[in-house]
């Protein structure tokens, strides 16, 4: 009985240690989060699209094309051109569209 609760309890606090260890590093993690880098990775590129889409169809071609992934933000049309983001954790991809000429600037 005595080796059964010795292994029992062994085992037990290997596990509490490395639950503590996680709760301990997530929390130096959360308190000194200016110290890690954790700002989205930001891009940019030209690209060619066919004049006359709107803002969903641009997306969804440079999703296509380039090889982007995310959702699509923020849609603003200003003068001539629309601008929105292809958005997802980590990644943000602005975008200026003119839809008469079909030039972008992702």
């Amino acid at each position: 009985m005595f080796r059964l609760m010795r292994n029992v309890h062994l085992a037990l606090g290997v596990a509490f240690f490395f639950v503590a260890l996680l709760f301990a590093a997530s929390s130096i993690v959360i308190i000194y989060r200016p110290w890690f880098s954790s700002g989205p990775e930001r891009s940019s590129a030209a690209a060619q699209l066919e004049p006359g889409l709107e803002a969903r169809g641009a997306a969804l071609a440079l999703m296509r094309f380039q090889g982007l992934k995310g959702d699509l933000r923020d849609v603003k049309a200003e003068g001539g051109s629309v601008r929105f983001l292809i958005w997802r954790p980590g990644t943000q991809v602005n975008v200026a569209y003119t839809p008469e000429h079909g030039r972008n600037e992702a």
